[in-house]
């Protein structure tokens, strides 16, 4: 039976103070359960209805039964999951160096954490191992970012810097493109290798990170009046040029 002291723990995971604090995440439902398994990551704990206990039995040697009642105390979701883990946090790799030779997006200032789930889910999809957030965007770790990865989460490594420092170090030898909407077609880019950085969702690129940037590539419109994309299916567009010209 859990705890108030536990289910109190667990709720307070919703936070990010309180996710460094005890350097605790949440998975949560039967597929990122699953995905979780075959992972690397490090358990602290597993939470799993009696029906999923006799589905995969031994997954989670160590799990505990409860009900779907006590579950839905301690869900993120909408409706109750067949089970929860609490996660340990990876140790963050400190000084990321972008490599030369390999493609990557960065992302500077992305608030929503849906937005930065999918964004991770998309970088697994097309084979990218490392994204890079401005230090100031939304935490990796948090429930519905985890969810909306899909467990992407778990092959994909998040690096949190300071994007214009990063980009400036970087940029004599490796190709940095901003997408923007003034910039040259993305489809003539031929895209290889090198950074894409993608803005915030309602703002775009900020000024001190746009100093560090000199080529701009534009995702072309056909005689639509929408004035932009969301960041996500930008990123995604972006994803799938760099796949073909691969």
């Amino acid at each position: 039976m859990l705890s108030k002291a536990k289910t109190s723990l667990i709720r307070s995971l919703e936070q990010k103070k309180f996710r460094k604090e005890h350097n605790l995440f949440v998975v949560e439902g039967e597929k990122m359960l699953l995905e979780l398994a075959n992972s690397s990551f490090k358990v602290s704990e597993v939470f799993v209805t009696g029906q999923f206990d006799d589905k995969h039995l031994n997954l989670f040697p160590n799990s505990e039964v409860v009900s779907e009642t006590e579950l839905s105390k301690i869900s993120f979701l909408k409706t109750v999951s067949a089970g929860l883990a609490l996660v340990e946090i990876p140790k963050a790799e400190t000084n990321f160096i972008p490599k030369k030779d390999n493609f990557y997006l960065a992302l500077d200032g992305i608030r929503d954490p849906g937005n930065l789930g999918t964004i991770i889910r998309t970088a697994d999809w097309f084979g990218l191992s490392d994204l890079i957030c401005s230090s100031d965007s939304v935490d990796c770790f948090n429930p519905k970012t985890i969810q909306a990865s899909m467990g992407a989460i778990f092959r994909v490594k998040v690096h949190y810097v300071n994007l214009p420092e990063t980009l400036k170090a970087i940029n004599k030898d490796i190709p940095v493109y901003g997408a923007d909407m003034k910039g040259d077609s993305l489809f003539k880019a031929e895209l290889k290798n090198g950074i894409v950085v993608v803005g915030n969702e309602a703002d775009g690129l900020r000024t001190e990170t746009r100093e560090q940037i000199a080529n701009y590539v534009a995702i072309p419109k056909t005689n639509s009046q929408a004035e932009s994309l969301n960041a996500a299916v930008s990123a995604a567009i972006i994803c799938a040029e760099f796949a073909r010209n691969a």
